[in-house]
């Protein structure tokens, strides 16, 4: 999880960029997550989370959730993933990158 000096940043960021894009979205637990698949470290734009099924030995446990960007968010849940993170544009990344650079 990210700092919270650099969390505050990224807040600024999502706002900014919500007032070019008024559908672009981060849910909030996501903000300071960082996507560790294939440790990729970019920040989180998603919370993936498994289904408990009928059936399930365990049925009270909480269900295994992870935080991904958005490129690992479409290599998991394929062409619909895609065409939210495009709808969305997401470019969370490529904003920040500025204006993180020096935390």
């Amino acid at each position: 999880m990210r700092n919270r000096e650099y969390q505050k940043n990224l807040l600024k960021i999502i706002e900014d960029i919500k007032k070019k894009n008024p559908d672009f979205y981060v849910g909030g637990s996501c903000i300071g997550e960082i996507c560790l698949v294939n440790n990729c470290g970019k920040d989180a734009t998603h919370k993936i989370g498994e289904e408990i099924l009928d059936g399930d030995p365990h049925p009270m446990r909480h269900n295994l959730t992870n935080y991904v960007c958005c490129e690992h968010y479409q290599m998991v849940l394929g062409n619909i993933a895609k065409l939210q993170c495009e709808e969305q544009r997401h470019d969370l990344y490529s904003e920040q990158t500025n204006l993180l650079s020096g935390l």
